[in-house]
């Protein structure tokens, strides 16, 4: 029997971690699987890990292919896996996690009885360094703007046709933060069906030497270029959010200038500030609540999408 679902994995020095991830992977109780894993260049003995573990599990049940993508970046090396990627879906997560055992076949049941969907989405457990722990899934029903605020999109909730997020140009190997917040956009604005499963499908563990880093000032150099990936994406597309998705993204880079000056960061925050309200200076409505947006997050406070997106 054919695969119906791959699983790629992109790894960077994870030599002490990624084995938890890959024994996750062998405990699915879907079969067979095709496991994609592409190695980011790494330092450590991560690859050597990897092969010794593939040598003692691959199966005639479990495909596994080893890559390495030189070019740095888990959205480089995403979409070299989706290249090898030869079942009609394909599932990506991280190395960090853990799938729960009925993940995939949750997935594969779920396409099963949904012919038409082109992604099929679950929850996933967050489980921060302190302990305490958070469920990610769906909020509210427009999936597109709740994506666009809360990544209900993100690597590890979703399964996707290989098809149709080929024809969605897949990953965009240029973008090394926000990724998936901006493939879940161009998924989203092609208007797919959603199955969304009331099921948690993964574990997520934060990591001390997480790639992200614990401070939005700490990869600020690299939110410009997703930002720009974003508009762009939104100015060439025909959906009918196109103009308020527009107004809402000048939103995000008013709470992330926000974001740098609760940080303690005025070089960075004042410059994106003053970008932000020159770029709306036709628009006296947009930039009241920008400021305002500002004001608020500067202090703190929470739920400043929420009131944002009312009143746009």
């Amino acid at each position: 029997m054919k695969a119906l679902l791959s699983i790629v994995i992109p790894v960077y020095n994870r030599a002490s971690l990624v084995c938890r991830c890959l024994e996750s992977v062998h405990a699915q109780s879907l079969r067979p699987l095709h496991l994609i894993v592409v190695d980011n260049n790494s330092s450590d003995a991560t690859p050597q890990v990897i092969s010794e573990w593939s040598a003692t599990h691959a199966d005639p049940s479990l495909k596994v292919t080893l890559l390495n993508q030189p070019m740095p970046g888990a959205s480089a090396a995403r979409a070299l896996g989706l290249e090898a990627v030869d079942t009609p879906y394909v599932y990506f997560f991280d190395s960090d996690d853990a799938m729960r055992p009925d993940a995939a076949r949750a997935f594969a049941d779920s396409f099963a009885k949904n012919p038409e969907a082109q992604i099929v989405a679950g929850k996933v457990q967050h489980h921060a360094l302190d302990g305490s722990m958070r469920c990610h899934g769906r909020r509210g029903r427009n999936t597109l703007i709740n994506h666009f605020h809360h990544s209900v999109l993100s690597t590890q909730a979703y399964a996707v046709s290989t098809t149709f997020l080929r024809e969605a140009g897949g990953w965009n190997p240029s973008l090394r933060i926000w990724d998936d917040w901006e493939l879940g956009i161009r998924l989203l604005l092609r208007s797919p069906h959603v199955v969304w499963m009331n099921k948690v499908v993964a574990d997520m563990y934060r990591q001390p030497d997480s790639v992200t880093g614990d401070l939005y000032s700490q990869r600020a150099r690299h939110y410009p270029d997703v930002i720009r990936a974003v508009r762009k994406v939104l100015q060439e597309c025909d959906h009918p959010d196109r103009v308020r998705l527009l107004r809402l993204l000048h939103g995000r880079e008013m709470m992330l200038a926000a974001l740098y000056a609760l940080e303690e960061r005025m070089d960075l925050a004042l410059p994106l500030r003053a970008k932000v309200l020159e770029e709306t200076a036709a628009d006296p409505y947009l930039q009241l609540i920008l400021r305002g947006a500002y004001a608020w997050r500067r202090k703190g406070l929470r739920g400043c999408d929420t009131w944002v997106t009312a009143l746009l």
